[in-house]
C-alpha cells in the first residue's frame, strides 16, 4: 500500500524547511489569483513545472499532468463558451461560438489550475508527511486539523492507485474472457 505522495530524491527543494515550503505554497497559490498578465502567469507555471522536473523528475511531472488532464480537457472545452462579448474567434453564420476573450480566459484558468496543482504536489512530493504535520502545527493549525490534512493527503493517492489497479484487473479479465471465447 502506497500511503505517501513523497517521492524520494536529492534535489535542492528537498533540503528546504517544511515551514518555508508551506508558506511559499500558500503565497504562490495566492499569486496565481492576482491580476497579472497571461504571459506572466504562464511563465510562472512554466517555472514551477521546471522546478518540479529538476527535483522530482520527469516521471512524477508526467504522472501529475496525466491525473489532471481530464479536468483540463473539460475546462478548455467548455469555459470559452461562457464569454460571449468581444472579438469572434469562431462563429457559425451569425452565432458566435468562441470569442478571443473566452479563449484567453480559458487559458488563464488552465494556467491557474496547473500552477496550483503543481505547487501543492511539489510540497507533498518533496516533504515527508510527518514533517508536514509538524510544520502545520508550527503555523498554529490545531492538531486535529493538521491530522485531517495529513491523513487526507496520505490516503487520496492510495485510493486513486487502488482504483487504477482495480480498473486494470477488470480490463485484463475481460481480455482473458475474450480469448476463451475465441478458442471455443
Amino acid at each position: 500500500m502506497n500511503t505517501s505522495a513523497y517521492v524520494a530524491g536529492h534535489g535542492w527543494l528537498y533540503r528546504f524547511d517544511p515551514r518555508a515550503k508551506i508558506l511559499l505554497m500558500v503565497l504562490l497559490c495566492v499569486f496565481f489569483f492576482l491580476p497579472i498578465t497571461l504571459t506572466g502567469l504562464a511563465l510562472t507555471v512554466l517555472l514551477v513545472v521546471v522546478v518540479g522536473w529538476r527535483n522530482t523528475g520527469g516521471k512524477n511531472i508526467a504522472r501529475v499532468f496525466l491525473s489532471i488532464a481530464p479536468m483540463l480537457l473539460f475546462m478548455l472545452l467548455f469555459s470559452p463558451f461562457n464569454v460571449r462579448s468581444g472579438q469572434s474567434l469562431w462563429s457559425v453564420r451569425s452565432l458566435t461560438i468562441i470569442t478571443v476573450e473566452g479563449a484567453l480566459q480559458a487559458l488563464r484558468l488552465a494556467c491557474r489550475f496547473i500552477g496550483i496543482t503543481y505547487v501543492c504536489t511539489l510540497l507533498f512530493a518533496t516533504t515527508v508527511m510527518g514533517e508536514i504535520m509538524l510544520a502545520l502545527r508550527f503555523w498554529r493549525l490545531p492538531y486535529k486539523a493538521a491530522l485531517v490534512v495529513t491523513l487526507s493527503f496520505t490516503y487520496i493517492p492510495f485510493i486513486a492507485e487502488s482504483f487504477s489497479q482495480i480498473s486494470e484487473s477488470h480490463r485484463l479479465r475481460e481480455s482473458a474472457r475474450e480469448e476463451r471465447k475465441n478458442y471455443a
